[in-house]
């Protein structure tokens, strides 16, 4: 069985947040969630799966803070 890019992100966010029990807290973008994420500077949804590892971040966010950028 392959997993699609879609069911991987949400694997890797709100099923990780569920397993953890902090999906009220983590795990999506939502009001009032704390926002750890990146911007890549590709749509991953739009790209072959084998060019996924080769997009390059152009933001990083903790806490809803940018903590870096290209």
């Amino acid at each position: 069985m392959t997993l699609t890019i879609e069911k991987t992100i949400y694997a890797y966010t709100i099923n990780a947040a569920c397993t953890m029990r902090r999906e009220n807290k983590i795990g999506s973008i939502e009001v009032g969630k704390e926002a750890d994420l990146i911007t890549p500077k590709r749509n991953i949804l739009e790209i072959p799966p084998v060019q996924i590892k080769q997009t390059v971040v152009e933001e990083t966010y903790l806490l809803g803070q940018l903590v870096d950028q290209l």
